[in-house]
C-alpha cells in the first residue's frame, strides 16, 4: 500500500476525523444507547475493567480459537456416530488455556438438542468455572442457512441469490439464517463472502455475489442487514454477528486454484476488491476473516499494510480480525516466510490478527505467551486485540445471556422459511436459451430426465451442506425434499416421467438405456453440472464440462427429440458443444433444498423466470473476460471489434413474456454533478403474462486518464409488471458512482462525455464540472 509516507497518513487521519459518521461499530454503540443499553463510553469502560482483571494467560486465551474437535471424544473430522464432548479436553481448553472461542462442528451437522447441550456445557464451564467468567464466542459457517444444524432451512447459495438481483429477499434470507442460528444457540456466522467472483475457475465462485462490484456490494450490505439488523443490535436474540470474508484479494489467484498466489496491482485492488468490504464496514459488520493466500508475494496474514494501514487506518474498521483455518501455521508450512510457529505468530499478531483460528493445537497460545514475555509482542497490542473481541461479546449480550435459557424459536424449520427458500430459488432461475419457444413444456408431454444432477439433492445444495464438502449422502440426501426428477414427476405424473442417469459427472453410465428411453419421450431434460465441493477440493484442471456429459447430450440429440439443458453448477463450466444441441438452457446454480421444485416450475411455466446472470458465462476456457473489460480486450486478431463473445453476457436472462424499453430521459445533457443525474425509462410488458424485470443501468466513461471499462453497472431495480402494463422507472445517479481509482490511487470523476445504457436504449451526457476527488469512496 502506498499509504506509508507522512503526508498521506496525515491526510487520512484528517479525513477520518472530518468525515460523515458512517454505520460502523461506533453507531452500533450509539444505537444501543438510544435503546437504553450501554453507550460506547460505557462499553469502553467495561472493557477496560475486564482487561484490568485479566492475566496475560487470560488474554492469550481470548485470542485463541479452537475447533469443537479439540474438545470432543475421538479423532477429529469424523462422520460416524456417536459424538460427545470430552470433560478432560473441556477443562484443558477452557480452564487451563482459557480459550475464548470455539467453532464449527465435527464432521457433520447436529440436531438442535445436541447443539444446545454443546453450547450449554461450554458456557457453563466458561462462565461458572473460569476465573474471569468471560463467555465463549461460538462461531459457525452458516453459509446458505444454518447449514450445520439438521432440519434447518437451506437457501440458495450466494451466487444464486445474486442471480435474483433482489436485495430485500437477500436481507430476508440473512434474517432467517440469523434466527435459526440463534435457535441453535450460536451467535456468530462466518459469512458473507465479499470476494469478487471474477475468475470462473476459482472453486469458491459460487460463494460470492458474482463478478460486478456494485451488485456484490449491494448484496453484501443486504445480507449483513439481515444478519445483524439495520441498527446492528446483535444482542437481539434473533440476530447474529456477521464476519465478512476473505479480506483481501482472495478470489483472483493467478492459477485459478484455491489458496494460490494473487498478483494484483494496487489500482485494481482498490477498485475491484476493497469496495465490498468498505461498504460492509459502513453497514456495521462486526468481524472480518482474512485471505488465506498471498498478494504479490506477501501472505495477507502477515501484511501490516493490509491488516492495519488499509483495514484500520484507512477503512476505519473497529471490530476484530480472525484468521482463517490454520493460516498462521501455514506461514511456516506453506508460504515459507517463517521458520517456526513462534515467528509466524509474531508476524501475524503484529500485522493485525486479533484471533487465531488455530484450530486443533495450543501452538498459538504457547507461542504468543512466550512472545509477550520476550517483548516481541507488546501488551498494548494484546490489549487492543482482546478489547476488540470483548466488545463483540458485549455487543452480542453474551455476558448477560451466554445462551438463551428460556427463549423458544417456533419458526425454526417453519413453512414460512421454507417458502422464502422456495421463492428465492424460483427468482434465481435464469433462462438462457429458449429456441422456438420450446419452453414452457406441456404437462401432458412424456419427459425423460437424464444427467448426473437430475435426481440428487446434494447437487442442488453444493458445499457447506450438513458437511464441509456437502457430498455425503448419509447427511445430505434430504429425502423429504424433491429432486429435479421428483419435482417433474409431480408436474406430469409418474407415468409420464422417467429418469435414467446416462452419465455420471465424469463417465458415461447406462447411455444406451437413456438413448432407448428417449425414443418414447417427447422431450429430454438433461441435468448437467458439478458434484458438491468447496475450497481446495474444488480445484479443477479444466473449465470444460466433462466429456461424458457432452457426449450424453450429443447422443440424445441424435434421437431428434428436443433437449433442454438444466445447469446445476457452482461455476460456469464450458457447455459450448452441448448447447449447440439444445433448444433450451436453464441455469439453476446451486438453488438449495427447494431447487428441484423451482426448476420444474420454470420448465412447465408455473413460474415466469426472471433471474439474471451475476457473471459472464464464457464460451471458451481460454477466453475468460469479464463484462466490464477494457476496450483492448475486445479486439479481434485482425484488430477489429467483436472479440468479446461469451456464451452469455453478464446481466442476461430471458422471460416468458416480453419487455419493451422506451422514453429514456435524462434531466440534462450537460451535468454539473452537484445534484444526482436523474434518469427515467418506461418499461412495458408487451407479452401475455405478468413478469419481473431487472432494469439495469450501465454507464461508459468515453475518455479517461486511466483506460476506462467498456461499461460498468451503476444502478438497477427489480420490478413486477403485469401483462400489457407499463411502468416508469426512475434512477438518481450521484457523481461519485461514476468515479474510478486514478493515477494517485484516489477515487475521482473527471469531466467529459459519458454514455448511459438501459436495455437497448442509450443516451450521452457531459459532466461539465471539475475533476472531483472522493475521499470517502
Amino acid at each position: 500500500m502506498k499509504i506509508s509516507n507522512f503526508f498521506t497518513l496525515f491526510l487520512l487521519i484528517f479525513i477520518m476525523s472530518c468525515s460523515t459518521v458512517t454505520k460502523t461499530t461506533n453507531t452500533v454503540y450509539e444505537s444501543i444507547s438510544e435503546s437504553g443499553q450501554s453507550t460506547e463510553t460505557e462499553i469502553d469502560q467495561r472493557v477496560k475493567a475486564i482487561l484490568a482483571k485479566m492475566t496475560i494467560e487470560d488474554k492469550v486465551g481470548e485470542m485463541t480459537q479452537l475447533s469443537i474437535d479439540a474438545i470432543s471424544v475421538g479423532r477429529p473430522y469424523r462422520l460416524e456416530e456417536p459424538q460427545s464432548l470430552s470433560p478432560e479436553k473441556l477443562k484443558k481448553v477452557l480452564l487451563e488455556y482459557r480459550v475464548g472461542s470455539i467453532l464449527n462442528c465435527s464432521g457433520h451437522g447436529y440436531d438442535l438438542e445436541y447443539w444446545h447441550e454443546v453450547i450449554k456445557t461450554i458456557q457453563d464451564i466458561a462462565v461458572n468455572e473460569k476465573e474471569t467468567g468471560i463467555p465463549v464466542l461460538y462461531g459457525i459457517d452458516a453459509i446458505h442457512g444454518t447449514n450445520y444444524t439438521l432440519n434447518s432451512t437451506l437457501y440458495p447459495q450466494q451466487i444464486a441469490q445474486a442471480a435474483t438481483w433482489n436485495l430485500s429477499m437477500t436481507e430476508e434470507i440473512g434474517a432467517a439464517t440469523a434466527y435459526e442460528t440463534r435457535a441453535t444457540w450460536i451467535p456468530w456466522t462466518f459469512s458473507p463472502v465479499l470476494d469478487i467472483g471474477r475468475d470462473p475457475r476459482w472453486p469458491r465462485l459460487w460463494e460470492t455475489f458474482g463478478e460486478d462490484v456494485y451488485l456484490a456490494t449491494e448484496m453484501g450490505k443486504a445480507i449483513i442487514n439481515g444478519y445483524e439488523g439495520r441498527n446492528n443490535n446483535i444482542a437481539d436474540q434473533e440476530r447474529i454477528a456477521s464476519c465478512m470474508k476473505h479480506f483481501l484479494g482472495y478470489s483472483t489467484p493467478g492459477s485459478g486454484k484455491d489458496r494460490t498466489p494473487s498478483y494484483i496491482a494496487e489500482r485494481q485492488l482498490r477498485e475491484y476488491h476493497v469496495p465490498t468490504f468498505k461498504a460492509a464496514i459502513e453497514a456495521g459488520a462486526q468481524t472480518i476473516m482474512i485471505n488465506s493466500g498471498e498478494i504479490n508475494g506477501i501472505p495477507v496474514h502477515m501484511s501490516y499494510d493490509i491488516l492495519t494501514k488499509l483495514l484500520r487506518d484507512e477503512l476505519g474498521f473497529e471490530g476484530f480480525v480472525v484468521s482463517d483455518w490454520e493460516d498462521i501455521g501455514k506461514l511456516v508450512d506453506n508460504h515459507k516466510v517463517a521458520k517456526d510457529y513462534y515467528e509466524a505468530t509474531k508476524l501475524a499478531v503484529n500485522a493485525g490478527i486479533d484471533m487465531a483460528m488455530v484450530p486443533m493445537t495450543f501452538e498459538f497460545s504457547d507461542a504468543l505467551l512466550q512472545l509477550v514475555k520476550d517483548g516481541e509482542v507488546s501488551m498494548s497490542r494484546i490489549d487492543e486485540a482482546v478489547g476488540r473481541i470483548l466488545k463483540v461479546k458485549i455487543n452480542l449480550g453474551l455476558f448477560e445471556n451466554p445462551y438463551p435459557k428460556d427463549r423458544a424459536y417456533p419458526d425454526f424449520n417453519s413453512d414460512k422459511f421454507e417458502q422464502l427458500s422456495y421463492k428465492a430459488a424460483q427468482e434465481a432461475m435464469t433462462l438462457l436459451k429458449n429456441e422456438n419457444d420450446i419452453l414452457p413444456l406441456d404437462k401432458k408431454q412424456r419427459v425423460l430426465v437424464v444427467g448426473p444432477t437430475g435426481n440428487n439433492m446434494m447437487d442442488l445444495n453444493g458445499g457447506w451442506t450438513r458437511t464441509w464438502q456437502g457430498d455425503t449422502p448419509d447427511w445430505n440426501a434430504a429425502p423429504e425434499k424433491q429432486t429435479i426428477y421428483e419435482a417433474i414427476q409431480q408436474k406430469v405424473g409418474a407415468d409420464n416421467a422417467n429418469y435414467i442417469k446416462g452419465a455420471e459427472f465424469d463417465r458415461v453410465e447406462d447411455l444406451d438405456k437413456a438413448i432407448e428411453a428417449a425414443r418414447t419421450a417427447d422431450v429430454i431434460v438433461a441435468c448437467l453440472g458439478e458434484h458438491p465441493y468447496t475450497e481446495k477440493p474444488g480445484d479443477i484442471e479444466s473449465l470444460d464440462l466433462p466429456p461424458a456429459q457432452i457426449e450424453l447430450v450429443q447422443k440424445l440429440a441424435a434421437t431428434n427429440k428436443p433437449v433442454i439443458l438444466v445447469l446445476v453448477e457452482g461455476r460456469p463450466r464450458i457447455i459450448r458443444d452441448a448447447e449447440l444441441h439444445a433448444e433450451g438452457v436453464l441455469m439453476a446454480y446451486l438453488p438449495g433444498d427447494e431447487g428441484g421444485r423451482a426448476v420444474a416450475d420454470v420448465l412447465f411455466g408455473d413460474h415466469n423466470p426472471a433471474g439474471k446472470l451475476p457473471y459472464t458465462y464464457p464460451r471458451y476456457a481460454n477466453d475468460l473476460v469479464n463484462y466490464d473489460h477494457k476496450h483492448t480486450e475486445a479486439l479481434s486478431k485482425d484488430y477489429g471489434a467483436g472479440a468479446f463473445n461469451p456464451q452469455y453476457h453478464f446481466g442476461f436472462g430471458l422471460s416468458y413474456t416480453k419487455f419493451k424499453y422506451s422514453n429514456l430521459t435524462l434531466n440534462t445533457s450537460e451535468w454539473d454533478g452537484v445534484s444526482p443525474l436523474e434518469v427515467s425509462v418506461v418499461v412495458t410488458n408487451t407479452g401475455n403474462r405478468s413478469g419481473q424485470e431487472v432494469v439495469q443501468v450501465y454507464v461508459s466513461d468515453l475518455i479517461a486518464s486511466i483506460t476506462p471499462s467498456v461499461k460498468r453497472l451503476r444502478a438497477f431495480k427489480k420490478v413486477d409488471i403485469a401483462e400489457g402494463k407499463a411502468q416508469k422507472i426512475t434512477f438518481k445517479i450521484p457523481l461519485r458512482s461514476l468515479s474510478f481509482v486514478g493515477k494517485d490511487y484516489k477515487w475521482i470523476t473527471e469531466p467529459g462525455a459519458f454514455k448511459l445504457q438501459i436495455g437497448d436504449l442509450e443516451s450521452t451526457f457531459e459532466y461539465t464540472g471539475e475533476v472531483m476527488e472522493f475521499l470517502d469512496k
